[in-house]
């Protein structure tokens, strides 16, 4: 595509000034990881005090028909939130690297109505299936409550999509981490609170659970009321028009186009994601310990929801660093500078093994007491702390892969993207049948198939990275995350039978402050990148 944007748009005398003008943009895409990373962190901590007093609160069998409902929710979550807004982003920054101020206006417009549409349809559909989703992975069919409870999100999280598509395109994330940071609130306060509300009139667990996803709805309502009204506040549209008062644009039919090429591959590969770990979970885990002769089915995939919630930190960390670099990366891209690209690429990445390395090993070995620390029950810190210490080398994994992707998507490779994505999928199906479906193995099945199928998708996408950014000292970036990991890991494996949770959570503040000594002590960032990672890009 970007190469179509240079052949048909780009005169030759403009491809020198090109590295200037997006060089100067207002926010930097470190900067804008920083914003995200801390927004993220914080998010995820609301999060934690969410599920973990509502999975104590509902217990293993409740909690399992909540998280087997936030599961299946979860592919439409990624197609609005994930999907659609990054592929906005990435054209916006794509067009802004060429001056292109009217096909930006284009796709503010059109971009707004097809959000809108997917919004509606997406609604339509997902209410429509409710019934068969919920007998379809719970033969009880309690599920149905809790789906009905979250499904207005999806038109709410696709209005929300436009507006942070509109600010990420232009490199500002501040919107999406406040936006971020007042549907993890809502979440945490109605979302709780509904629940205790609603066992208080009822006395019915499975209502109870339904109750808390409806808390996750209006928590969504409000951060998307909060986007749109800053939106139109800080007058967006309205600079907009202002800069394309005199600038040329191509026809509405030709932007939709590049549009729809774009966000269709883009956001499948994030349903693809979403689908990966949890969605397939879903629907095999259930069936194949039946299929085992294993009871109890409900509460054991609740125990491995309270084991995936720590596991999926990782990622939904690293992929906000992803989301903050697509637009920096197709602006480089488009104006042909191979070395800042690839400097962009291997600090990419080295923010990603940073962030990722430590917290996965550490959650794996020291699984027992983080769990122990973190629920009450006495099956969550036998069973779902084997759990996590799978889950926690897995998250390692999926935590790099989905910057690779992102990174890959911005790059302009989003349909081969999808390819690896399909293969990754069909892979986690195929081990999840087989050993879920093994009395031996049981629920372990599930946190081994989300290990092997990301180990295999990291190598292949990091390999198609590397050809397409020229980056050549790979183990380099990764040498000194792993060896300051390491070191974090040693503390963790000194204390590793703590029975006290005053302990654990000493050992867990020792184990980091090792880490941060050790990154800095090994030099893992130059200087030149801690500046631009913690300031501005110089003009």
């Amino acid at each position: 595509m970007q190469m179509l944007f240079i052949k048909h748009f780009v005169q030759p005398q403009m491809l020198s000034d090109m590295a200037r003008e997006y060089r100067q943009k207002r926010q930097s895409f470190e900067t804008g990881a920083v914003v995200l990373i801390f927004s993220t962190i914080i998010v995820k901590a609301i999060g934690v005090f969410f599920k973990i007093p509502i999975s104590n609160f509902l217990g293993d069998e409740g909690y399992g028909c909540f998280a087997s409902a936030y599961d299946l929710f979860t592919p439409f979550y990624a197609m609005a939130m994930s999907g659609l807004p990054v592929s906005m982003a990435r054209l916006i920054a794509a067009y802004n690297a060429l001056g292109r101020c009217g096909d930006i206006k284009q796709i503010s417009k059109l971009s707004h109505r097809l959000f809108m549409g997917i919004g509606t349809v997406g609604f339509l559909i997902f209410t429509a299936l409710v019934p068969w989703l919920s007998y379809l992975t719970d033969a009880s069919g309690n599920t149905r409550y809790g789906l009905f409870a979250i499904a207005p999100s999806i038109f709410l999280f696709c209005l929300m999509s436009y507006y942070r598509g509109m600010y990420e395109g232009f490199s500002n994330m501040t919107p999406t981490a406040v936006s971020d940071l007042i549907e993890a609130l809502g979440k945490l306060i109605l979302g709780y609170g509904f629940a205790r509300i609603a066992f208080k009139i009822t006395h019915d667990i499975i209502l109870s659970a339904a109750a808390a996803l409806f808390g996750i709805t209006v928590g969504v309502a409000f951060a998307t009321l909060y986007i749109a009204i800053k939106y139109r506040v800080d007058g967006v549209n309205k600079r907009i028009d202002e800069s394309s008062a005199n600038s040329r644009h191509t026809d509405a039919k030709t932007v939709l186009k590049e549009l729809v090429s774009v966000a269709l591959p883009v956001t499948a590969s994030a349903v693809a994601v979403s689908v990966f770990a949890s969605f397939i979970d879903v629907l095999t885990v259930k069936s194949c310990l039946s299929n085992a002769g294993i009871n109890d089915a409900t509460l054991l995939y609740g125990l491995r929801s309270k084991a995936f919630t720590l596991y999926n930190l990782v990622p939904s960390i690293t992929t906000v660093i992803g989301i903050s670099a697509v637009p920096a990366l197709s602006a480089a891209k488009v104006a042909g500078d191979k070395e800042l690209l690839k400097n962009k690429t291997q600090l990419l990445l080295k923010i990603t093994a940073v962030t990722a390395i430590p917290i996965g090993i550490g959650m794996s070995v020291f699984s027992k007491p983080i769990m122990k620390l973190l629920y009450s029950s006495h099956a969550s810190g036998e069973i779902g702390a084997e759990m996590l210490s799978v889950y926690g080398f897995a998250a390692v994994f999926a935590g790099m892969s989905v910057v690779v992707i992102h990174a890959l998507q911005a790059l302009g490779m989003q349909k081969t993207v999808l390819i690896s994505l399909i293969g990754g999928i069909l892979l986690k199906l195929i081990i999840n049948i087989i050993l879920i479906s093994n009395a031996n193995i049981g629920i372990l099945g599930a946190a081994y198939g989300t290990l092997i199928a990301y180990m295999v998708l990291f190598a292949v996408s990091l390999v198609l990275l590397i050809k397409a950014s020229c980056i050549f000292n790979v183990l380099k970036i990764f040498v000194k995350p792993i060896i300051a990991s390491l070191g974090c890991a040693a503390v963790c494996l000194l204390a590793h039978e703590v029975t006290s949770k005053a302990i654990t959570l000493f050992v867990i503040l020792a184990a980091a402050a090792v880490y941060f000594i050790l990154i800095f002590a090994l030099k893992t960032f130059s200087r030149g990148e801690l500046e631009s990672f913690f300031g501005r890009e110089k003009a």
